[in-house]
Parts: C-alpha cells; sequence; structure tokens
C-alpha cells in the first residue's frame, strides 16, 4: 500500500503547510482520502504531488476537528462520486477550553446538513473493503479529554468529550495490521488495544497519526516527558516495526519518543511518501 501525507503542520517549502492532516491512501485498487486539513490547502499539494483526488473512491473522517475537515467542503465539489464516512455521534458540537475561554474546533458549521446525501453515518466496527475497516472506540475516554480540556455541547450542558465520533483506519496487509488515526485522543496505547481485541490473530505492522501529546504549541507537553517515556517505550514492546507521527504529537514529544524508539519512528511532515 501507498500513503501520501498531503498536509501536515511542516513541510518544505514548495509545499503549503499547517496545522492539521490529510492522508491519501492507495490500497488494492482502491484510492482513500483520511481527513481534509484544516483548509483546501491539501488540494494544491495533491496537484504538485501528482495524486489526482478526483480518482478518490471513499473518503473518511477520522474526528470531528476542524483541523482534518475543514477541506471536504472543496474536495466534495471536485470529487462528485466518493462518499464521506463519520461516525454515528458526529455532530457540530466540539470545544476546547483556552486562555481566553471556550473556543470551537468543530465541523464548519452546516456541512453535515449540506453534504447529507454525500455522508454516510456508520456504527459499530466496520468493512469498509476488502482488508479496509473503521474501528470506533470501545472505552469512555472522558479522562483523557478532561485533562486536555475538550468538550461537547449537548442538551443537557456541556459534557467531557468521549470522541464517539473518532475512528481508526485499519488495513489488512500481508506483514501485519497498519492502522491509521489521526490524532488518537484515547492514547495510541489504547487504540492499539482496542485494534488487537478486534482482531485477535492479527499482528499490527505500522501505526501513523498523531498521538496528541502537545498542549497549545509543539513545545509544550500536556504530559510528562515521563509519561511520553512510558507510551514510547509501549510502542517498542508491542515490537510494531514502522512508526509515523507528527501533527498533535509535537517536536517534543518526537523527540523524546526518538530517544526511545530510534530509527522505527518517523516524522511525517508533509509531501512524504510512505510504502508498506
Amino acid at each position: 500500500m501507498k500513503i501520501v501525507v498531503l498536509i501536515e503542520n511542516r513541510g518544505p517549502d514548495q509545499l503549503e503547510t499547517e496545522h492539521g492532516l490529510s492522508f491519501y491512501i492507495e490500497y488494492d485498487g482502491r484510492k482513500y482520502l483520511l481527513d481534509s486539513g484544516s483548509t483546501a490547502k491539501f488540494m494544491e499539494n495533491a496537484k504538485l504531488l501528482n495524486v489526482d483526488l478526483k480518482e478518490v473512491d471513499e473518503a473518511v473522517l477520522s474526528h470531528a476537528h476542524y483541523d482534518h475537515c475543514g477541506g471536504f467542503d472543496e474536495l466534495l465539489k471536485y470529487n462528485t462520486r466518493a462518499g464521506l464516512y463519520l461516525r454515528a455521534g458526529t455532530k457540530e458540537n466540539c470545544y476546547s477550553m483556552v486562555t481566553k475561554g471556550e473556543e470551537y474546533i468543530g465541523i464548519p458549521r452546516g456541512f453535515l446538513k449540506k453534504w447529507s446525501e454525500r455522508i454516510h453515518y456508520i456504527g459499530g466496527d466496520y468493512s469498509l473493503a476488502k482488508g479496509v475497516y473503521l474501528i470506533p472506540h470501545k472505552i469512555n475516554c472522558e479522562a483523557r479529554t478532561q485533562k486536555s480540556g475538550m468538550f461537547v455541547k449537548t442538551s443537557k450542558g456541556d459534557r467531557p468529550d468521549t470522541f464517539a465520533h473518532e475512528q481508526t483506519m485499519v488495513f489488512h496487509t500481508l506483514k501485519g495490521m497498519v492502522l491509521i488515526n489521526s490524532c488518537s485522543h484515547a492514547g495510541i496505547d489504547t487504540i492499539i488495544r482496542e485494534v488487537k481485541e478486534t482482531f485477535p490473530d492479527k499482528s499490527i505492522y505500522a501505526v501513523l497519526g498523531g498521538f496528541h501529546l502537545m498542549r497549545h504549541t509543539p513545545e509544550q507537553l500536556a504530559y510528562t516527558d515521563g509519561e511520553v517515556q512510558k507510551l514510547a517505550q509501549l510502542l517498542l514492546e508491542e515490537d510494531i516495526e514502522h512508526i509515523y507521527t507528527g501533527h498533535c504529537t509535537g517536536t517534543k514529544g518526537y523527540e523524546i519518543m526518538k530517544k526511545t524508539l530510534g530509527e522505527r519512528i518517523e516524522y511525517m511532515e508533509t509531501g512524504k511518501t510512505i510504502e508498506l
């Protein structure tokens, strides 16, 4: 399979960058788009990277935050046939508590209604195609989200975000499973456990995504150095051959993990092509 990082927080000067993430994926003759960054800049990068987004068969949203779905409006206008797969728990109701008060961090207002005919709301473990699965969280994520200050607005008031709108893309390959979860809000350790419990007879070959270790800036951690080191050690013990991370992992988080994981871990900046 082939994965191209269409946009990420950093990259070469000739490509657009932003706080966001978007993956183009080729697998078993089909083409997928996971997330669309904060804006439609990923589409400009796709042209420069010789990726034809009109050929995308299916689009997937990893979770309902602006920096992963801001470009879908333009994508769905450009590609008139691909469906967009969202968790059934997806709403326009995600917020974060910042220094100046609450801030809306969700899907652009009105998007879900505008594109209702192209959107597929799914529940449980979902088979998107042969060897391709969308796996939801199977635990309550409130403890993690309370630490990050994320919450949702409901008819009963503000509630910690349980991330019922987040999902992991899983691809089965001859060398093992490839997991892609753009921000891993429940923790990449939790996600690995959830996927292994879902497919107990399969090993994990590669993991891609942000690990949500940073707080506000890439140099600030939401966790202690020791907690990040412990996470890196866990990934090492899982014997995962390839780990590609960036975005909300942050530069400091990545540097700490690199000391433990060495060549197993790489930064997935804009324009990077990954062959697995």
